[in-house]
C-alpha cells in the first residue's frame, strides 16, 4: 500500500535509493499525489513485461506527505 511506504519515508534521507519495482511503483503513485519529491526511472519495455530503467531515488516528504502520514498514523 502506499500510504505505508509514505510512513517509512517520513525517517529516511534525502538521496535514498528505492529498487524495488513494487516500492518504486508506489512512489510513483505518491509523487503523483503530490505527497512526496522523487525522480523516477523511466520504465523499458522488455518483449513481455515492462521493468523500470533503474532505482528510483527518493527526495523528500513535503509538508501535504507529512500531514498525511500523520492522518494515517492517527488511525
Amino acid at each position: 500500500m502506499p500510504m505505508e511506504l509514505l510512513k517509512r519515508l517520513c525517517s529516511v534521507r534525502s538521496g535514498a535509493q528505492i529498487c524495488d519495482y513494487d516500492d518504486i511503483e508506489k512512489l510513483s503513485v505518491l509523487q503523483a499525489a503530490g505527497l512526496v519529491e522523487a525522480e523516477i526511472p523511466l520504465m523499458v519495455d522488455c518483449g513481455a513485461s515492462r521493468r523500470f530503467a533503474g532505482c528510483a531515488i527518493f527526495v523528500r516528504v513535503p509538508e501535504k506527505g507529512l500531514r498525511a502520514a500523520g492522518e494515517v498514523l492517527a488511525v
